[in-house]
This record gives structure tokens, sequence and C-alpha cells, in this order.
């Protein structure tokens, strides 16, 4: 299953790189990039599932390991993409659309 889901965000990722959304040259080094950002800390920070974390906390953890990625990934003209790729991003992967919602409205603030 693990390799459908890695297979299946790579080609999502082309799809944005296809419309210039995300700057990737790689789609399987960049699908596991995602994965290893997206289930990293939640899984240390929980002992292996061992010990529940609340909601909040992982959407913080979410948000803040999209964002990373998203830095990586997104393209020069990066700042009047965010929130569209952000949207598309969270679809495809089915983190909450609040935590694209904070990422794009931070992302705001700080002039990126």
């Amino acid at each position: 299953p693990c390799g459908s889901v890695h297979r299946h965000l790579a080609r999502r990722q082309q799809q944005l790189a296809d419309q210039r959304l995300l700057h990737i040259d790689d789609t399987e080094r960049a699908a596991s990039h995602f994965v290893l950002l997206a289930t990293t800390e939640v899984t240390n920070r929980s002992y292996y599932g061992a010990v529940p974390l609340n909601e909040n906390e992982v959407t913080q953890i979410a948000t803040a390991d999209v964002r990373a990625f998203l830095h990586g990934y997104l393209p020069p003209r990066a700042g009047e993409l965010l929130e569209r790729v952000a949207d598309q991003c969270c679809s495809a992967t089915a983190l909450s659309c609040s935590s694209a919602s904070l990422i794009s409205s931070r992302s705001k603030r700080v002039g990126s």
C-alpha cells in the first residue's frame, strides 16, 4: 500500500510541476521528501503511536511540514502561487484544508 501511495503522490506532484506550481526535477525524490516531512515528527513525538497527540498538535506539525516542503519546491515566483499550491497539495494528500489556510495566511504576513 505505501508504494501505491508514493506513486500516486509522485504523479500528483508531477501534475503540479507540469502546471508550473512546483519546481520538481525528480518526482520520486520529492514524494519521498514529502512523506518524510509529513510523517517523521508525528511518528517520533508519538513514539510510533504509543503516545497520542491531540489534533491541534498534529495540525501544527502538518502545517509546518507542508510549509517546509513548499519552500523547497515552489518556483521562484512562489508568493503569488502559494495559496493555489497549498489547496492542491491539501486535496492530494488528505491534509486538512485549515492547515493550507494557515500556511497561506502566515506567508502573506511575512511577505513570502
